[in-house]
């Protein structure tokens, strides 16, 4: 039942490390729309620290260590794609659902640190 509980947690991560660099020049072009700085170096390493970090949690193994990757990750994606702050209207609703949506994941991450 863990095992299946900490591959639910990491699905969202799994997927998105596997098909996010299928689309790669979409990506970037997103990244660099948001001012994000070395975007050719940051998107390859993202893709390739988030499937790592995720089947570590997935298979048990330096959970912390993962976590706290992921934390980060989860953080600057927030600071960058999430920014409510900066919009109006439904689009502000919009972006305030998708970080308090990225807070929550940060919270459950903070729990695998704390329990693993």
């Amino acid at each position: 039942m863990e095992f299946l509980a900490r591959l639910l947690m990491m699905a969202m991560f799994l997927y998105a490390s596997m098909v996010n660099p299928f689309d790669a020049t979409a990506k970037k072009e997103l990244m660099k729309s948001k001012n994000m700085p070395f975007v050719d170096i940051l998107f390859p390493l993202s893709m390739v620290g988030m499937l790592a970090s995720s089947l570590a949690i997935v298979f048990g193994v330096l959970i912390p260590f993962a976590a706290g990757y992921l934390i980060i990750f989860m953080g600057v994606a927030s600071y960058y794609f999430a920014d409510f702050w900066k919009a109006e209207g439904q689009q502000k609703a919009m972006l305030l659902n998708q970080f308090t949506a990225n807070i929550t994941i940060i919270g459950g991450l903070l729990l695998l640190i704390l329990y693993a």
